[in-house]
């Protein structure tokens, strides 16, 4: 991967959902990685509809689709972003 990094699992409490915390927690993370001097972030999730809103978030944030990365293999239950800093 390079001089890059992965965004992990990030979750907010139920009660917390749609208050644009996990907004801020994903502009913390890109701002951090763009400061230590990362060129690129990716992050792996899976395509069900409990993380539709999290991908949805991704997108919004400019993640785009890409190719597994890491030892990550093709696999339909996982879906692949990277974002370009």
């Amino acid at each position: 991967m390079g001089n890059a990094g992965e965004v992990k699992s990030m979750r907010v409490l139920p009660q917390y959902v749609g208050q644009g915390i996990g907004r801020a927690l994903l502009l913390h993370i890109i701002n951090e990685a763009k400061r230590i001097g990362y060129q690129k972030l990716y992050l792996e999730t899976a395509p069900i509809p409990y993380f539709l809103k999290a991908i949805d978030l991704y997108t919004a944030n400019g993640f785009v689709d890409c190719a597994p990365f890491g030892d990550y293999r093709p696999s339909s239950f996982h879906r692949y972003f990277s974002l370009d800093l």
